[in-house]
């Protein structure tokens, strides 16, 4: 099998859209609830198992903190990267393992799911939500912010 790029993009999207209206439900319910004063922003954060994902809403005192709030399940072992599940084990995986790292298909997981959440932000009237929102993976440098679509390195912006 050949692997592109662009059909990596295209394999992740088709995944993408199976889960699309639970995400989009997750930020309608945000923007019905108030939260207590010691949160003052919210952030989605994305847990990448191999070859799945899991996401949480955590309520935030600031970008490093959480408020004592408890978290809220956005995505539970969502399968999306099928090109791993298919190609990363087996006989096929150390010449698939090669073309993930040479094209760095981490950062371009990462990028997908940021456009992807943005879409279903935007999709859930999500600018309603009156607190700053952000996305972002688990051990990542960066965040997404939902409201501005900006990328920003929190480490950065203290």
């Amino acid at each position: 099998m050949e692997w592109t790029v662009e059909g990596y993009k295209a394999s992740l999207h088709e995944q993408f859209s199976q889960y699309s209206a639970e995400i989009i439900e997750g930020f309608k319910k945000v923007k019905q609830e108030s939260y207590s004063e010691d949160v003052s922003l919210l952030q989605v954060m994305a847990f990448i198992g191999e070859p799945t994902i899991d996401m949480q809403l955590f309520f935030m005192a600031d970008m490093f903190d959480e408020a004592g709030t408890e978290s809220l399940d956005f995505l539970e072992d969502a399968l999306l990267d099928k090109w791993l599940d298919v190609y990363g084990y087996g006989e096929d995986s150390e010449v698939y393992e090669e073309f993930y790292e040479e094209n760095e298909l981490e950062d371009v997981l990462i990028a997908e799911l940021g456009q992807w959440i943005k879409a279903c932000f935007d999709e859930a009237n999500g600018s309603d939500i009156r607190y700053p929102i952000y996305f972002g993976v688990h051990d990542g440098p960066y965040m997404l912010d939902l409201h501005t679509n900006e990328w920003i390195n929190p480490d950065e912006d203290e």
